[in-house]
């Protein structure tokens, strides 16, 4: 049978270590001062001086009789396994993992400890486990110490009165619904080392206004943000590489989407491209506006899907693909502009856009697919500059009343345009004045 505690392991926690982001030696060796300036130091740039101070640890001593210091609370379930301050503590391999907590439980302030002291012995404690602060309707701000350097799956997953939460540099993995359905948390610092944003990481986070990302992360997971419906706007750093389905779905006050372009003032290997990519359907489900860089390439299936509040929406030179219900059910666009370096409109991609008065159609365009404009009900002008007539899969004006609206086309296209299904529809067909 294991003993609870392992002294076998004691003098290899004598070294242990945990790596910091960044080199902080310097912050180590001298306090920093502070400046009588703005935060951003009137040049835009972010100053790392600005950044959370790091939570004091806290490190408990529980002597032989099971007595802890400074007023904590400590009680011995078995050999691994004891509360501290009713917070569930394991051991395993001689460290700690925060694993549960003791019912009833009624503290406002949780302040996970860094280390226990047992008899002389130290173990660090080094990770949230999984769903070990799960449903804790009581706090609503929690505490995490420096020496933690993971948060697994659901750790604290439906804390519904969680206001605030610092996460210290120290931590490099947020696992997949770490603080799903959180609806009270309005403030959370998020850690430079983090990688990755998991899945539905941060869904259904209502009373979110606003996360700034790290510009270490690279990828951030489906539904990541999904519901967080008090977003007005967000900033996707250009280290970010991949984002995953319906990571922004139902954000539906977040009015401005920018992605950072490849000039941003940082080290990065990667750009933006593969923001909105091919594989990255629903990206931004029920938003209302965005800005595309000129990085982006393709917009991928369902991105904008049902982006009721999106008025006006302009395709870069850079793209040349946008997929499948990109746009589908954005009721409020009014206008569009594809630009000459798009070559394909796949199947659905304004479907439904009701509210669509005018559509202007790049020169490159090669292809649309099925039903691309289908059922748009208010549509007035198409300004197609194609001179030669792009290839179509079927009625891609399907249900729209072109009989009522004006198709404007090169003049030296015009006779092919209305002896060519479906163009030879529209009401009026005339030439673009050049």
């Amino acid at each position: 049978m294991k003993r609870f505690i392992y002294p076998a392991l004691f003098l290899g926690l004598l070294t242990f270590t945990f790596a910091a982001c960044g080199n902080d030696d310097e912050d180590d060796i001298a306090p920093k001062t502070e400046e009588p300036t703005d935060p951003d130091n009137g040049d835009g740039k972010e100053d790392p001086t600005d950044k959370p101070t790091e939570p004091q640890g806290i490190v408990v001593h529980v002597d032989a009789n099971g007595n802890a210091s400074d007023g904590h609370t400590f009680t011995l379930i078995d050999d691994n396994n004891f509360y501290i301050d009713d917070i569930k503590y394991t051991a395993d391999e001689g460290e700690l993992s925060v694993t549960g907590y003791n019912t009833p439980f009624s503290k406002a302030q949780v302040n996970i400890i860094s280390e226990l002291d047992y008899q002389g012995q130290k173990l660090p404690v080094t990770s949230i486990g999984v769903n070990a602060l799960q449903n804790c309707e009581a706090p609503t701000t929690i505490t995490i110490p420096s020496s933690v350097t993971r948060i697994s799956n659901g750790a604290f997953q439906s804390c519904s009165k969680l206001v605030s939460i610092a996460i210290p540099n120290s931590v490099t993995s947020i696992g997949n619904y770490a603080l799903f359905n959180c609806g009270s948390l309005s403030s959370i610092t998020l850690p430079d080392c983090l990688t990755s944003i998991g899945v539905g990481t941060f869904k259904d986070c209502r009373s979110l206004a606003s996360i700034a990302i790290p510009r270490s992360v690279t990828s951030i997971g489906g539904g990541a943000f999904g519901g967080c419906n008090g977003f007005t706007s967000i900033t996707i750093p250009r280290s970010v590489t991949s984002i995953g389905e319906y990571a922004f779905e139902g954000c539906n006050e977040l009015e401005s989407i920018k992605v950072e372009p490849e000039n941003t003032v940082y080290d990065s290997r990667d750009n933006c491209n593969a923001i909105i990519n091919s594989k990255t359907n629903h990206l931004f489900k029920g938003c209302k506006n965005t800005i595309i860089p000129n990085s982006v390439t393709s917009i991928s299936g369902g991105a904008f899907d049902g982006c009721t509040g999106l008025v006006s929406i302009t395709i870069p030179d850079s793209v040349t693909v946008v997929g499948v219900r990109a746009f589908a059910g954005c009721r409020g666009l009014t206008t569009i502009t594809i630009s000459n370096g798009v070559t394909i409109i796949g199947d659905l991609v304004f479907l439904r856009c009701t509210g669509l008065t005018t559509i202007t159609i790049g020169r490159s365009v090669t292809k649309i697919g099925d039903r691309a404009f289908a059922e748009c009900t208010g549509l007035q002008d198409v300004y197609c500059y194609a001179e030669r007539i792009p290839d179509s899969q079927g009625d891609f004006f399907s249900h729209t009343p072109v009989a009522e609206a004006t198709l404007h086309v090169p003049a030296r296209a015009i006779n092919v345009y209305k002896d060519t299904y479906p163009w030879r529809y529209f009401g009026k067909i005339v030439a673009i004045e050049e």
